[in-house]
């Protein structure tokens, strides 16, 4: 946000010296004209850019603040007290199980990289001699 602010003074500032120029007769509208266009637009790119950020801000405070119940600092301690929103109904705990962490297949994964290899593995199966 900071930097925002300060982009968006140094373009007021710029502006506010090509508009003095104008008035003053020191240049003349035609040669103004284009670098006072890009520098408005520029402005409003960061007047966007600005709400943007805010909104983001808001929003994440509203976030934090909906579960967190108190902060409480004791000089170079910081405890934080917060209830994490947990789901009441059961389709809602269905939702959120976790995903198990085992692959299946075998070392190389559930694919075989190397087609030369899966044909040979193949081909010794299909081959390999009865033995009785």
């Amino acid at each position: 946000m900071d930097v925002i602010d300060a982009e968006l003074r140094d373009v007021r500032a710029r502006l506010s010296r090509l508009y003095d120029a104008l008035e003053t007769g020191k240049l003349d509208l035609d040669d103004l004209a284009p670098r006072i266009k890009e520098l408005k637009t520029r402005q409003d790119e960061l007047n966007k850019s600005k709400i943007q950020v805010e909104a983001d801000f808001t929003e994440r405070k509203a976030l934090l603040r909906s579960f967190i119940k108190r902060i409480e600092v004791n000089k170079k301690q910081v405890t934080v007290h917060y209830n994490l929103p947990i789901p009441q109904d059961e389709k809602s705990k269905e939702q959120m199980r976790i995903l198990p962490i085992v692959t299946f297949g075998g070392a190389e994964g559930i694919r075989t990289p190397d087609l030369l290899r899966a044909k040979e593995a193949l081909s010794q199966l299909s081959y390999s001699p009865k033995t009785s």
